[in-house]
């Protein structure tokens, strides 16, 4: 999608697409790039729906941030991504199980969403189960429940 002039205060990195999610009533944030010498943005679309380009803003601290988990459960077989948002930008995310052992650790990024392709860092699929995700920024954690259904 192409972008005309950004309102004050929005920068160019901070835009992402986002699919409207009737069932929640909610913008959902996509994995997106943007091409600021081109104005234009752009994400992987898996389905017909209603899209629009927003400013996803990243929280200044952990603490006191409002954190989206979506879709949680996480279907890897469907081909889904697990996102997290309102995180402030470069936040650590680590996945463990509920043993305690690390699966994976992604970075969110500078409009503050981290995203989980529901792999270890072995590159397999994680397996269907219970996780937990630690995210770290500033100084401060919050430990978040998650799952993910093969």
């Amino acid at each position: 999608l192409t972008y005309g002039a950004l309102p004050p205060g929005v920068t160019d990195r901070e835009l992402v697409i986002a699919r409207y999610e009737p069932s929640r009533g909610i913008w959902a944030p996509l994995p997106s790039t943007t091409d600021t010498a081109a104005k234009n943005v752009s994400a992987r679309l898996d389905h017909l729906s209603l899209y629009q380009v927003m400013a996803l803003r990243p929280a200044s601290a952990l603490s006191g941030a409002v954190i989206t988990v979506y879709p949680n459960p996480l279907y890897s077989s469907r081909g889904q991504t697990m996102k997290f948002t309102g995180l402030p930008a470069l936040a650590e995310v680590t996945i463990y199980t509920f043993r305690g052992d690390k699966v994976r650790s992604v970075t969110a990024g500078g409009g503050g969403m981290a995203v989980w392709d529901g792999k270890n860092s072995g590159g397999s699929f994680a397996a269907s189960g219970v996780y937990l995700a630690l995210i770290k920024a500033g100084g401060d954690t919050k430990t978040v429940k998650l799952m993910v259904e093969r």
